[in-house]
Parts: C-alpha cells; sequence; structure tokens
C-alpha cells in the first residue's frame, strides 16, 4: 500500500544520503514530476516487504516521495516496467577504456604484488565514452575494482553518469580487493597459492592497528603511552591495513575454486575481517559454509564455463544453488563493456532455477546493499534514479525507453547512436 512521503521520512532519506556523502554533487530537478501507470520493481528481496506493484511515482527534490496505485497522472509511462537499473560489481569501467591500448588502461599497478594504497578514484575518468552507453542500457552503477597482484587496491562505487569525479562517487573506497587462486600468482610476486596466503598473512600479522587509551563512559580515557616524536606516522597502506583490521574497511575476495573460497573464509575467521566473496564459480561446493557465515557472494558471470583449473565446477545453477541454501547472493558479469548483459546473465539463472524476483534484486538493491549503500532500490524517502524498460528487464528483446538519475531524466544518447545516426542515410 502506497502512502505520501511525511517530513520525516523526507529529512530521513535526504540525512542519510548527505551524511554519508553519496550523492555526489548531482544538480537536482526542483520540479515535481510524477510517472504514472506503470508496473514498478522496488530491486529488493522477497521477505523485505512488497517486490513490485503497479502505480506511479511522484518525485520532488531528487527524491521518491510517493510511490504506488495512489500515483496517478504526469507522464503515462503505458504500462511500461520501472525499476532500479542494473549495478555491476567487478568492473573496470572508468579506469579501462580500450584493451590493447596500454595508454588508456589504469585498472592495474603492477610494480608491485601488495598494493593496498591503490584507490581506484585516482585514475577514474567520468568522462568515460563508455558510461553513455551503459546508461543507455539501463546501467546505474557499478563496484570498480583494480587488478593484478595479491592485494589489487581499494575498490569503489561509482555512478555511471557524473561531470566530475565526486559526482560520480557513492563510497570510496568500498573495500580492499585480494586475490586468490592463481589470479594471485605473477612474474613479480608469488609463483604458488602457497605463496599468495603467506604474503597476506605476513602482511596482516606484520600491521596491527595501534591501541587505543581504553575509554569509559563519563570517565577520563586511561593513561595512554606519549606518542614518540621520532616514530614516522603510519605510511597509506599501513593505515589501510589498520583500517581492514578494524573492520572499518571491508575486504572484497576474489575467489573462484572451492578450495580457494574456503582459504578466504578461514582467513576472516582468523583476522576477524569484514569480507564478501566475489567470482565463487564453485561456491556451491561450500553453500554450507558460505551460509552459515552469512558471508554475501558476488555470483557470476552467471555463464562462466568449466574450462581452466580455477572453475572445474562451474554451473549454470550456481546461483540459484546459493540462494537455495541460504547465501546472501548478487550476479555480476565484470566485462565493463559488457555490463548491460547483466540482465541476460540474470535471465539465465532463472531459467536454471533462481527465482525471478531474487534476480531482480540480484542485478540491483542487493550487491550495493552488501556495502551499506540505500542505491538500487525504489523507496519513499530514497533517491528517484531508475530506469523505465518497455517490458521484463530479463528480456533480451526488452529496451530501455528512460533513464532517470537523482530525478533528472537523461538523454539515451552515446558515441554508438551517434555513429548510427551520422551513417544509417548510407544503408
Amino acid at each position: 500500500m502506497s502512502r505520501p512521503a511525511t517530513r520525516r521520512d523526507f529529512l530521513r532519506g535526504a540525512g542519510f544520503a548527505g551524511a554519508a556523502g553519496l550523492l555526489g554533487r548531482h544538480a537536482w530537478a526542483s520540479e515535481e514530476r510524477v510517472y504514472s501507470n506503470a508496473r514498478i520493481l522496488f530491486g529488493t528481496m522477497p521477505g523485505a516487504g512488497a517486490t513490485e506493484v503497479l502505480g506511479g511515482l511522484r518525485v520532488r527534490d531528487g527524491l521518491l516521495v510517493e510511490v504506488g496505485a495512489g500515483v496517478t497522472g504526469g507522464v503515462d509511462l503505458g504500462g511500461a516496467v520501472v525499476w532500479p537499473g542494473s549495478w555491476d560489481s567487478g568492473t573496470t569501467a572508468g579506469i579501462a577504456e580500450i584493451g590493447l591500448e596500454a595508454s588508456t588502461r589504469d585498472d592495474s599497478e603492477t610494480s608491485d604484488p601488495m598494493q593496498p594504497q591503490v584507490r581506484v578514484v585516482d585514475a577514474f575518468n567520468p568522462q568515460s565514452a563508455l558510461f553513455p552507453v551503459l546508461r543507455g542500457r539501463g546501467v546505474m552503477g557499478a563496484l570498480v575494482m583494480p587488478g593484478g597482484g595479491v592485494v589489487s587496491g581499494q575498490a569503489a562505487w561509482m555512478r555511471t553518469h557524473g561531470d566530475e569525479v565526486g559526482a560520480c562517487t557513492l563510497l570510496a573506497p568500498a573495500g580492499l580487493v585480494i586475490q586468490l587462486g592463481r589470479a594471485g600468482v605473477s612474474d613479480t610476486g608469488p609463483s604458488s597459492r602457497m605463496g599468495v596466503v603467506a604474503r597476506l598473512r605476513d602482511a596482516l600479522d606484520a600491521n596491527p592497528p595501534p591501541k587505543e587509551p581504553e575509554r569509559v563512559v563519563g570517565k577520563p580515557p586511561k593513561w595512554a603511552p606519549p606518542v614518540d616524536p621520532a616514530k614516522k606516522p603510519p605510511t597509506q597502506a599501513e593505515r589501510v591495513w589498520h583500517d581492514l583490521l578494524l573492520r572499518k574497511l571491508r575486504v572484497v575476495f576474489v575467489a573462484e575454486r572451492a578450495s580457494d573460497i574456503a582459504v578466504a573464509l578461514q582467513l576472516m575467521d582468523e583476522y576477524t575481517l569484514d569480507g564478501v566473496i566475489l567470482g565463487a564459480s564453485e561456491g556451491w561446493m561450500v553453500a554450507g559454509e558460505l551460509a552459515e557465515r552469512r558471508v554475501p557472494v558476488i555470483v557470476g558471470p552467471v555463464t562462466t564455463q568449466p574450462d581452466s583449473f580455477e572453475h572445474l565446477g562451474a554451473r549454470y545453477d550456481n546461483a540459484a544453488l546459493l540462494h537455495k541454501a541460504g547465501v546472501p547472493i548478487s550476479l555480476r558479469i565484470g566485462d565493463s563493456h559488457r555490463a548491460f548483459d547483466l540482465t541476460t546473465e540474470a535471465g539465465i539463472a532463472v531459467a536454471h532455477g533462481l527465482p525471478w524476483d531474487v534476480a531482480i534484486a540480484s542485478i540491483s538493491g542487493n550487491s550495493p546493499g552488501f556495502f551499506g549503500l540505500p542505491n538500487g532500490r525504489l523507496t519513499v524517502g530514497g533517491e528517484a534514479t531508475f530506469v523505465v524498460s518497455d517490458g521484463d528487464p530479463l528480456e533480451p528483446r526488452s529496451s530501455v525507453k528512460r533513464v532517470i538519475v537523482q530525478g533528472v531524466e537523461l538523454a539515451l544518447t552515446s558515441r554508438q547512436t551517434e555513429l548510427y545516426d551520422r551513417f544509417k542515410v548510407l544503408r
């Protein structure tokens, strides 16, 4: 049942987003807009309330102030589907442009296999020609990750729209990327799985966080040793390890093989790390352990083939089996130039047993939610960012008709559409 937003709802939504620095510097549309006669998918998991409703949306100051059957008038969408768009994880969008042109690639720092201080936002290009293409196909954001080495660097959640890095940034850092299995092996680093894990343990053991003075409510802190002026302040890398061990920063373990996932779980237990598993093509083999710990898993690509020793156990019903076991999941495709195919991958997961409404949530609200972000969901008081499609988003024949970001409707033009318009007369 819909209801108009109260002042408290409005301030809660705006206050949370503003305090967390999630909205960047995007200019909101100040006027009220109404979109009606639509099938609205909220992007939430079953059990968290209604997953969809027939009706409309009322947008004001970049926020959704009312959603439901009671919203009428305004722009008649003619029964189209409104949903939060897709949110991919583990892409290089914005830090890699052309695969065969080294000058356009900043997705991997290979000077050292241990690079916790490397940050995606320092290389992110908001003017990438890829972003208009992705937006036009309904991709609203992505977890952008560096690659290579054992510790690749700090990932960030980024929008696919914004005129500067700050406007695109939703959360930075979002997590420290650690490569397990053969992905962590390199010419300049470890040459085996044993070496990869040994380097990780050495780094974690060598960087214990500094002890803070004990504090009791209502009393001054207990005495702490004076700061030695001759002691150097921690380096950027040391600060990252400290945040990781204090659970102020999440770790993203890239792991495909079941044994590598088990190592990730062991490290998380041993060092009390707050972790997410990404890839997990053999995740179904350890679904019980993942479910017991409630460790989120970003699965995919769904269509990963058993074509290497890293994922001999890959199967198309992997996501369905993990979900059935009770593992919190989202889906990914991981290829920045094919991020819009995430909907197709989700459709394949549905064909192999994943419930349809779970698949919608798994490509929209789930992955940002694993990192504490409210994006990827349509909620009263939340951000008015959504996509209008002419059919089921998981059907390959459905197309995007409108894209609204923070209440502002964007043009669906890109280099691809411009080239088509330029040369179509030659057909």
